[in-house]
């Protein structure tokens, strides 16, 4: 089914998250010039001037050792002297130089609540539609230090309690009240539906890296480097009832190309234990359409395919990215998409445009042309030289994952060489319906063939219906008594 561009479904969408998509998370660094005593400073756009904001925090270290373990619990805090919003030690003591963080900015479409302890005990049960009666959920929480509240210098896990179909928050000492106010933030939802940029998860782990910790194996994070993600212990009965009383870090292991979960307090094994993921990646350099991928124009599609993808893209609906091709000298072009191997998408949509970034012209779309539900344009008459611009979204009615997809641009005219009989021509080309056809000499045979070599018309006439061809381009091989001759014919 065609994609309906809803542009106007923009009006009213912000009113959960700070930018469509999730290219907004990033690693934050504690350094010398953003340390106030125990505190770091965030300095975001995104975040500057947002005392409402809601976002996650979870500590991180680099895979090359230039960063350092911080094995003291940390919050949140919004400075209104300074407009800004801040990590800090829940323990007051002074925040280290080269400590990072991976700070979680949702897109359009999630869903993170604030929810407050009444105190009593050191659980507490949280009431909220987000959450209730929604087990299979992944909720990642980080503690808000407002005026109401004090430092909280524990570890917190979430557990769902089936008695009550809500989800919890606990303290992991399994003693210590949670005072009364304590406020937190909790992911309930990433941004996965219309966008499909954030996506979240819970994993048990199976097996120990040499650096005491747990490695995460997920294709969410697999090969990704530059995945950005945040983490909180998920208590489930697998624990065998234990509390994890454990500041959780990451690292990124070059060697088997996989996410690892540590404790700061190492050494500890993390085999057996469960943890909610929720996971972003930078934006793809195509996100928008002044970073638009060339794609060079081969004589079929293997010739110059590139593999794109539409993980943590955004766009006025779905993701979308961005690619540009030159037309050739024939005026005739092929954009088409793919599967790419192992990808779990499987849909998408595409359209092309003329102009310039920033002043497009939508010119046509395309859904379910090519192969399976992937999109083809084949395009003619048109201008040589100029620049199309290509835009791939997934189809809004696909029900996959989004991923890699494979794209490439061609003229499929480019492969068949013409060798000319002597005063032959042929008329209308393009053609409709009938196709006339001359020479000097008297042509014995015409074959008609697609782009495939496949045969689809043999005749004698020099007058052709060819109203049953479908639109496209073939190819016309003519014999005389003395010459043979092959030509170029585009059906509209």
């Amino acid at each position: 089914m065609k994609k309906l561009l809803f542009y106007f479904v923009l009006l009213g969408t912000f009113t959960q998250g700070f930018a469509q998509g999730a290219d907004k998370s990033y690693v934050h660094t504690a350094t010398a010039g953003n340390i106030d005593s125990n505190s770091s400073f965030l300095d975001h756009t995104y975040l500057n001037d947002h005392p409402y904001a809601k976002f996650i925090v979870t500590h991180s270290l680099a895979g090359d050792g230039s960063t350092t373990y911080n094995q003291i619990p940390t919050g949140l805090y919004y400075s209104t002297s300074q407009n800004q919003w801040a990590v800090y030690n829940e323990n007051a003591t002074a925040m280290q130089e080269s400590t990072t963080y991976n700070v979680y900015l949702p897109g359009i479409g999630a869903s993170i609540i604030s929810t407050t302890a009444p105190g009593g005990h050191y659980y507490f049960i949280i009431d909220d539609p987000a959450l209730n009666n929604k087990p299979n959920l992944h909720p990642v929480i980080t503690h808000v230090y407002d005026a109401t509240n004090s430092y909280a210098n524990h570890n917190f896990g979430v557990y769902y309690a089936p008695s009550v179909n809500k989800w919890g928050i606990y303290n992991e000492d399994g003693a210590t009240e949670i005072p009364a106010g304590l406020t937190f933030n909790v992911l309930a939802k990433p941004s996965d539906v219309g966008y499909n940029t954030d996506v979240s998860f819970t994993y048990t782990v199976t097996t120990q890296s040499a650096n005491n910790g747990g490695i995460i194996d997920h294709p969410f994070l697999n090969n990704h480097p530059e995945a950005i993600f945040v983490a909180t212990h998920n208590h489930l009965a697998s624990d065998g009832g234990d509390f994890f009383d454990r500041t959780l870090t990451t690292i990124y292991n070059t060697s088997n190309h996989k996410w690892v979960i540590v404790s700061e307090q190492y050494p500890q094994d993390m085999v057996g234990w469960t943890f909610n993921f929720a996971v972003s990646h930078p934006a793809p350099a195509n996100d928008d359409c002044s970073g638009a991928v060339a794609l060079s124009v081969g004589g079929d599609f293997n010739d110059h395919s590139v593999l794109g993808t539409l993980w943590a893209s955004d766009g006025l609906i779905y993701g979308d990215v961005w690619y540009k091709v030159t037309v050739p000298a024939t005026g005739f072009l092929t954009v088409e998409t793919k599967y790419a191997t192992g990808s779990p998408m499987n849909d998408v949509f595409m359209s092309y445009y003329t102009g310039s970034c920033g002043s497009l012209t939508y010119i046509d779309s395309d859904d379910n042309s090519g192969s399976g539900n992937f999109a083809k344009l084949e395009l003619s008459g048109l201008t040589p030289g100029q620049t199309l611009y290509i835009q791939v979204e997934e189809d809004m009615d696909s029900t996959t994952q989004t991923g890699p997809f494979l794209i490439s641009a061609y003229d499929p005219t480019l492969g068949i060489e013409e060798a000319h009989i002597d005063g032959f021509s042929m008329y209308p080309n393009p053609v409709e319906d009938m196709l006339h056809v001359h020479a000097n000499d008297a042509i014995q045979n015409i074959e008609i063939y697609n782009l495939l070599g496949q045969k689809v018309m043999d005749t004698q006439q020099m007058d052709i219906d060819v109203s049953s061809l479908t639109s496209g381009t073939y190819m016309l091989k003519v014999k005389t008594a003395r010459q043979s001759g092959s030509y170029k014919l585009i059906k509209k």
